[in-house]
């Protein structure tokens, strides 16, 4: 009796630990799944391709145009394949540039161990009335804040909004339902003269789309930007094709045309 009693105890904590790991390694590989959930790609096709054979690839592939960035030229696809197999098959084409997913990014939040954190502890940290003494940036400074929005009616900020534009819902309201997007605003408002672009492109979580974000760089750079600030992280610094750097490029060029523009921009994996 008392050996079936240490089988049936041994059995049971052996269950145990096979479930308690199996939970563990799911929150450890929580973001990963994100890019196995996904069913959008990112696709550039190269300047000599008529849109004619553009739409006879997706065709037949059985993938719909979700959104095609005319500025920047690529384009976003839906597809119930997957999405994996996807991108291999569209970047062995001779027609395409590249192909990649339309990574989920995230807010970037660091950890402070400054005891005065609650009493402005930024302007003294990085010596801003020091600063102000010797110089202060004209009032034709834009500054874009690509983030999870701008809280509109904040008392030290609602005067230096411009207006702007929120991508996760595709209204007018770039309002911050997260927190993230005005505290970066607040560090950019310590310049007395700037102004503040809000564009929303994370959502109250804190995730957003790659093509949001690309999206809302033109955006910003068309609406007078002249420094743009991204605070993002993404859960993909596994992903080893080159093509994920042709994403950044697209990011970038928009801003060539630009006679002055600074990129304040801050990307973790």
């Amino acid at each position: 009796m008392l050996n079936w009693l240490v089988i049936v105890s041994s059995v049971f904590v052996i269950i145990l630990l096979f479930y308690t790991v199996k939970y563990i390694v799911s929150l450890l590989h929580l973001d990963s799944s994100e890019f196995t959930k996904n069913t959008q790609i990112i696709v550039k096709f190269k300047e000599d391709v008529c849109e004619e054979t553009q739409l006879e690839i997706h065709h037949k592939d059985k993938c719909t145009i979700l959104d095609h960035n005319n500025e920047l030229n690529f384009q976003v696809l839906h597809s119930k394949k997957d999405i994996n197999t996807l991108i291999k098959v569209y970047n062995k084409l001779e027609e395409v540039e590249y192909a990649e997913p339309n990574y989920m990014l995230k807010a970037f939040y660091t950890t402070l161990n400054d005891p005065l954190f609650a009493y402005q502890y930024g302007p003294q940290k990085v010596q801003a009335p020091d600063a102000w003494d010797v110089m202060t940036i004209n009032g034709n400074i834009k500054i874009a804040i690509i983030d999870t929005g701008v809280q509109l009616n904040h008392p030290e900020l609602a005067v230096k909004l411009w207006p702007g534009y929120n991508f996760v819902e595709g209204n007018l309201n770039p309002n911050d339902g997260n927190g993230h997007g005005t505290h970066v605003a607040g560090i950019a408002g310590m310049t007395p003269s700037a102004s503040i672009i809000p564009v929303r492109v994370l959502d109250n979580i804190g995730n957003g789309t790659l093509i949001n974000i690309a999206n809302a760089n033109t955006y910003s750079t068309n609406a007078g930007a002249k420094v743009i600030n991204l605070s993002l992280r993404s859960s993909q610094g596994s992903v080893t094709d080159p093509c994920s750097i042709s994403t950044w490029d697209y990011v970038l060029n928009s801003m060539h045309n630009i006679d002055s523009l600074t990129l304040s921009f801050t990307f973790y994996k």
